[in-house]
């Protein structure tokens, strides 16, 4: 380290677009001491920068340092990157696809070498040639890294067993901020704009349209539930690269009149705060964001029964979890919470007592930067 006053980070991510795992990273980079972390950013695939602004903003550096199949000129690149920024840590959020990386600062003799877990699933198709590609990226990031974080056991347990033995392995609960995930936030503007007036009841979700999200199952809840209760509405918060079968999708099930979708946002405590039901049917996670941060704004929730959700979830709230294919479960506890405005204000109280005592962003932050600074 040039200036031991100063820890200077390398944080490796496939690209700061829209979504949990960068929101968070941001959220931590506004936290942090920036007098003691200097942290620059890498993107490995060459995307707009969504959270552009609130970088500048935090004096954080964005680099595209482009990272295909074939590894060798990234792990130069990269290489080159560590050795001219004199970087004391790096950070790659990508899960097993931390291995080149990690192999770089090696050979840098970076000393500190953490890669991110924050998923239970792998995020592809799988097939023989994929299934040996990643499993050889995964030998080698357990080789190289000397230290392992998952934001929940879970995630560890997916591609760990037995990590709880292992000094090298952690978990890191992500963390949100209090102030801006608040019940005292107004979303009236946003129900002015979708012209939903002051006693419907509006179901929303917030998440990116993929597989994992589980959207299919969370129309078809809706729907059921439509034919019972006249007055509610969904509104669902994101985009992807599943939006079109989406679209079909409502338009089958004649529930276009009731639907908004609002895109990717940058107002996602005011859309929240236009809810009264948070529905979160997911069908694998890390530690979602987007759950905490409901409720945080004190919104009742209906989510799946998956372990990762499990895990974060207080007792007080387990009859809310479903399982992630059960449509008429899914009905009957979102029934019950449009029914009876006194569970939804109940639900919503201990969901934000238990995000308050588990969930804040100062002592996620604080503990992130504690593996930044230890000492091997």
């Amino acid at each position: 380290m040039s200036d031991s006053n100063v820890v200077r980070i390398l944080v490796v991510v496939k690209a700061m677009v829209a979504g949990g795992l960068e929101t968070y990273l941001v959220n931590v980079l506004s936290a942090i001491d920036r007098q003691k972390y200097k942290v620059t950013i890498v993107c490995t695939a060459e995307r707009e920068n969504w959270y552009k602004d609130e970088l500048d903003k935090l004096g954080v550096k964005t680099i595209t340092c482009p990272n295909p199949y074939s590894q060798i000129g990234y792990v130069h690149r990269i290489g080159k990157i560590i050795r001219e920024l004199d970087i004391d840590v790096v950070c790659d959020f990508r899960s097993d696809f931390s291995a080149p990386t990690l192999l770089a600062a090696k050979r840098a003799g970076v000393k500190k070498r953490i890669a991110m877990y924050r998923n239970t699933g792998r995020g592809f198709r799988p097939d023989p040639l994929r299934n040996l590609y990643v499993n050889i990226m995964h030998r080698c990031t357990k080789l190289w890294a000397t230290r392992i974080i998952g934001n929940t056991g879970k995630v560890l347990d997916a591609f760990y067993p037995g990590w709880k033995d292992n000094d090298k392995f952690a978990v890191v609960y992500n963390g949100v901020d209090l102030n801006k995930f608040s019940p005292d936030v107004s979303g009236q503007s946003i129900r002015q704009e979708l012209v939903v007036s002051s006693d419907c009841i509006i179901i929303g979700h917030v998440g990116r349209f993929y597989i994992q999200k589980n959207h299919i199952i969370l129309l078809k809840s809706f729907a059921r539930l439509k034919q019972e209760v006249e007055n509610i509405h969904l509104l669902l918060v994101g985009d992807g690269e599943l939006r079109r079968d989406i679209e079909k999708q409502i338009k089958q099930l004649g529930i276009a009149e009731y639907v908004t979708l609002a895109g990717v946002r940058k107002d996602v405590p005011k859309m929240l705060a236009a809810m009264d039901i948070f529905f979160f049917p997911s069908l694998y996670e890390g530690m979602p964001n987007a759950l905490i941060e409901a409720m945080a704004c004190g919104l009742p929730i209906v989510a799946s029964n998956i372990p990762e959700i499990v895990e974060i979830i207080t007792t007080e709230l387990s009859e809310q979890l479903i399982d992630p294919n059960d449509v008429t479960g899914f009905v009957e506890a979102l029934r019950k919470l449009v029914t009876d405005k006194t569970s939804r204000k109940k639900m919503g109280f201990v969901g934000r007592t238990h995000v308050e005592r588990h969930f804040e962003l100062s002592v996620s932050a604080e503990k992130l930067c504690s593996y930044w600074a230890a000492e091997l």
